[in-house]
């Protein structure tokens, strides 16, 4: 997720969730970016056609399933925004996870909060959180923050920039 977004910086990006799905939590397993997405650096979109042609291929090769979708903000903020929450395609239950991308200021080590994971990599200054989908009785889709824990912490691995 990390390097697709730094990839398509200074337009955003946008990949599908593969992992597991417990009562108490999602657990990703693989993110794929959608390589052939239309980019600006407000929206990202994915053609239907070749959304569905990943995601019955990907069900084909593994056991995991389809969990949610990711995608970046590029001018900060991790708050879905009107937008996100009419194009998503998350049935219920799925988790959508933002990534705000900057320029970084300064050094910034990982840390996992609550419902938030925040850190720098290289040039770039990072907050990633993740929402999950669902229906009230007034509302057939709302979406709600969750915790988040990023168990491989990108500062496992050295950065000569943040040394």
């Amino acid at each position: 997720m990390i390097t697709s977004t730094i990839e398509a910086y200074p337009k955003e990006c946008l990949g599908t969730l593969f992992g597991r799905r417990t009562q108490q939590a999602f657990t990703v397993e693989y993110a794929f970016p959608y390589q052939t997405a239309k980019r600006t650096t407000f929206r990202v979109e994915v053609d239907d056609k070749a959304e569905k042609c990943i995601h019955s291929t990907l069900q084909n090769l593994t056991s995991l399933r389809h969990i949610g979708n990711y995608h970046s903000h590029i001018l900060g903020g991790t708050k879905l925004t009107s937008i996100d929450k009419r194009e998503e395609n998350l049935s219920l239950d799925e988790i959508s996870v933002v990534i705000a991308i900057s320029k970084k200021k300064r050094k910034a080590h990982w840390r996992n909060h609550r419902k938030r994971v925040s850190g720098a990599l290289g040039n770039f200054g990072f907050d990633i959180v993740a929402y999950t989908c669902y229906s009230s009785k007034r509302q057939i889709r709302k979406f709600r923050k969750i915790d988040i824990m990023w168990h491989s912490s990108p500062s496992d691995h050295k950065d000569p920039d943040n040394t």
